[in-house]
C-alpha cells in the first residue's frame, strides 16, 4: 500500500480545526475527517459562556463551535464528515488507517478526537440513553423545562449542567458520590444558592425505576431513597476516544495518548492534540494551541520546511 506524503487529521473539535488551519497557512498537503455531521467536538456539550479565552467574551461553548467552523469554512476547509476511524495501526513509512469510508496510509497522522462521555453502568442505563438518560444538559434543557430532573457528578460538568436546567424553573437533584465538588467555587456557589437545586452528597445510584412502557420512572438511592424524575443526566466526567489498533507505547495514565512538548506520540507519525492528550488542562486555547505545535511539527517531518 502506497504511502501518501502528506498528513491525516481525525477529528474536527478545536484542536482539530486549529490543526487544519495551519496545516493549510503552512503548505501542507492534507486530509481531514470528523466522526459526526459537523464541526465542535466538546464544545457542543458546553452550554454556558467561555470565560478563560481572550477575545471572545459572551460565545457559550456551542455558540464559540459555531463561530470557529464558520472560520475554517471560510478559509474554504471542511473535512469529511460521518466518516469515523475503524482501525489505525502503524505501518512501514506511516500509518495505516481504516475508517467507515476508505484505507490508506498516511506519512503524518494528527488524533484530535477529544472525548467522550462516561456512563454510571446500570442496568437499563444504555437501553435509555437519548431518551431519558441523556449525557448533554444543551442539546434538552428546553425539553425539561419546568420539570424535574437528576443530575448525577461534582465536576464542572455536572454543576454547569445543572444551573442551565434550573435557569429553565427546571426541579434539579444534584447527586454526588463524594463529600465536596470538584468543579470551579464559582459554580459551587451558584448551585449551593439556587432554590431550584437540591444537592446530594456521599450517595449514589443504585438503579433505575421503570414505568410499564418502559420510561423512566425514577431513581433508588443506596440509602433506600427513590427520587422520581422525568429525566437522568449524567455527568460524571470523560473517556478519551481513541480508535484501536495503536501498540501500548501509545498510551499513559488514563487511557491518554502520551505526547512530546510539539504533539508527536511515542508511535512514529502519530501527533495528538486535544483533550484526547490528557484530563489536566482541558480548555479551547490548549486545544488550539496544540493543533498549531502539530502542524507545524509536521511540516518539518515532512521536509516542507528548511530549519
Amino acid at each position: 500500500m502506497t504511502v501518501q506524503q502528506r498528513a491525516l487529521v481525525i477529528g474536527a473539535g478545536p484542536a482539530g480545526m486549529s490543526c487544519a488551519q495551519w496545516l493549510h497557512d503552512l503548505g501542507v498537503p492534507f486530509d481531514w475527517i470528523e466522526a459526526s455531521d459537523r464541526c465542535g467536538g466538546t464544545l457542543r456539550r458546553v452550554g454556558n459562556p467561555i470565560r478563560n479565552l481572550l477575545g471572545v467574551a459572551g460565545h457559550t461553548g456551542v455558540t464559540l463551535a459555531a463561530h470557529l467552523a464558520d472560520h475554517v469554512r471560510d478559509q474554504g476547509l471542511a473535512p469529511s464528515a460521518d466518516e469515523a476511524v475503524l482501525e489505525l495501526t502503524p505501518h512501514e513509512g506511516g500509518l495505516r488507517v481504516r475508517t467507515t469510508a476508505r484505507e490508506g496510509v498516511w506519512a503524518a497522522v494528527v488524533l484530535a478526537t477529544g472525548t467522550e462521555p462516561r456512563l454510571l453502568g446500570l442496568h437499563g442505563e444504555s437501553e435509555l440513553l437519548g431518551k431519558d438518560v441523556h449525557v448533554s444538559v444543551t442539546r434538552h434543557v428546553d425539553r425539561y423545562a419546568g420539570g424535574r430532573v437528576v443530575v448525577v457528578g461534582g465536576g464542572d460538568a455536572a454543576l454547569e449542567g445543572a444551573l442551565l436546567l434550573a435557569r429553565r424553573e427546571t426541579s434539579v437533584t444534584l447527586i454526588h458520590r463524594r463529600a465536596t465538588f470538584r468543579g470551579q467555587a464559582r459554580f459551587v456557589e451558584e448551585v449551593t444558592a439556587s432554590p431550584w437545586i437540591e444537592v446530594v452528597l456521599e450517595r449514589t445510584i443504585l438503579k433505575l425505576l421503570r414505568s410499564r412502557d418502559g420510561a423512566l420512572q425514577g431513581v433508588m438511592m443506596n440509602d433506600g431513597r427513590f427520587f422520581e424524575t422525568d429525566a437522568l443526566f449524567v455527568r460524571i466526567g470523560v473517556q478519551p476516544v481513541v480508535p484501536p489498533g495503536l501498540p501500548a507505547e501509545a498510551w499513559r495514565a488514563g487511557g491518554y495518548l502520551a505526547t512530546d512538548s510539539e504533539g508527536a506520540t511515542p508511535v512514529r507519525g502519530l501527533w495528538a492534540c486535544g483533550d484526547v492528550t490528557g484530563s489536566e488542562h482541558q480548555s479551547v486555547a490548549a486545544a488550539s494551541g496544540g493543533g498549531a505545535r502539530c502542524a507545524t511539527a509536521i511540516q518539518r517531518a515532512l521536509g516542507l520546511r528548511n530549519d
